[in-house]
């Protein structure tokens, strides 16, 4: 599938196969509970072989050996390519989980801080899917959360589910930490809906939860981060979100909240970037994990090489 991904990829781009150097391959993440272990599939082998290229994967694992959570890794490339001279930034991804990178003004690396802030779209996607029956994969444009945000019905405690939900244990542990669908994917889902913690009309359920994930985006900056930062850089898929975005800019008012295509950055490419300066670092023998984000107990040189 990879192989094949990396293929379409430069069919589509012009790119021939002799002109890559090397590729960096996150895998997808099937299990993470570190500090104790984290599990990324899709064998470099293959991709190794049909490219003939040293492939660089499983980022984490070497991280979490150190002690550390193993993620978030972006922040790396956050403190590379997004430290401001003179003003502090939070870089916020929203990706199926929410990560923020914290980065002080001119920091060095040690300064940074990062962690995962809770749901990012997982909740809004799973939702979407009940809500339309599984025929939309994701609320495309918010469309089914503006729809929710104008239900005015007075039986339903907005506040008060919002309430509950920023209870979560995980929202209340002090980082470092990440989180995964352990923590807000089916089981979760199954919780707040089964047990009717959630209203039964669909956009109004999915809403709630596009206005959860901003809410604990912007409860984790109040709680964690050593100073709120003069401007918000959003990143991922959330970032596609106009509901969202203006639900996250409400509850961080008067913060500036940017994309990240004002600073030249393609949102979706986002990680790609990150995980190819990753995965140079590495062929270089250098150190890329933040200690001072993921809790390892030193600097490690991240990932393993296949070669071809």
């Amino acid at each position: 599938m990879w192989a094949d991904a990396v293929g379409a990829l430069l069919d589509n781009s012009g790119i021939a196969a002799t002109e890559i150097d090397l590729i960096a391959s996150h895998g997808q993440t099937v299990s993470h509970t570190a500090p104790h272990a984290t599990l990324q599939i899709g064998e470099p082998s293959f991709l190794a072989q049909r490219f003939g290229v040293p492939v660089v994967s499983d980022f984490r694992t070497a991280d979490v050996a150190a002690g550390g959570q193993g993620a978030p890794l972006v922040p790396y490339a956050d403190w590379c390519l997004l430290t401001h001279p003179t003003k502090s930034r939070a870089i916020q991804n929203i990706g199926g989980i929410g990560n923020v990178t914290y980065l002080p003004a001119n920091a060095a690396a040690e300064n940074v801080i990062g962690f995962d802030t809770g749901p990012g779209n997982m909740l809004i996607d799973r939702a979407t899917q009940w809500a339309t029956d599984g025929k939309r994969a994701f609320d495309e444009n918010g469309w089914l959360a503006e729809r929710g945000l104008h239900w005015s019905g007075s039986e339903y405690q907005r506040e008060h589910v919002l309430e509950s939900l920023l209870s979560h244990p995980f929202l209340q542990q002090t980082p470092p930490k990440s989180a995964g669908r352990e923590e807000f994917g089916e089981t979760y889902w199954q919780h707040i809906q089964g047990g009717r913690l959630l209203p039964g009309i669909p956009s109004l359920a999915v809403s709630v939860l596009t206005e959860f994930t901003a809410a604990s985006i912007a409860d984790a900056y109040r709680r964690f981060l050593p100073a709120m930062p003069d401007e918000v850089i959003i990143g991922g898929g959330g970032a596609r979100n106009p509901v969202l975005m203006r639900l996250l800019s409400d509850y961080l008012a008067p913060i500036p909240v940017r994309n990240h295509e004002e600073l030249g950055i393609n949102s979706d490419s986002k990680e790609a970037i990150a995980f190819a300066l990753l995965g140079n670092e590495t062929m270089l023998g250098n150190p890329s994990n933040l200690p001072s984000v993921t809790g390892a107990g030193r600097h490690m040189v991240l990932g393993k090489i296949t070669l071809p």
